[in-house]
C-alpha cells in the first residue's frame, strides 16, 4: 500500500515536485515502508526460530 502511494506521488503528483517539501513528503512515505519491511523480516525470523524449537 505504501509502495503504491510512493509510485503514485512520483508519477502523477498533483503538486510540483520541488525542494525540501517534496523530500520530506517522500521521506514520510519511504522511511516507514523500509522500517515496516525490516520489522516484518525480524518478526518472521523470530517466529520461525520459535517453531523450530
Amino acid at each position: 500500500m505504501i509502495g503504491f502511494f510512493v509510485a503514485l506521488f512520483a508519477v502523477a503528483s498533483p503538486w510540483a515536485i520541488e525542494g525540501l517539501t517534496s523530500i520530506l513528503g517522500f521521506a514520510l512515505l519511504v522511511v516507514p515502508f523500509v522500517l515496516l519491511a525490516y520489522l516484518t523480516y525480524i518478526a518472521a525470523r523470530l517466529i520461525e526460530d520459535a517453531e523450530a524449537e
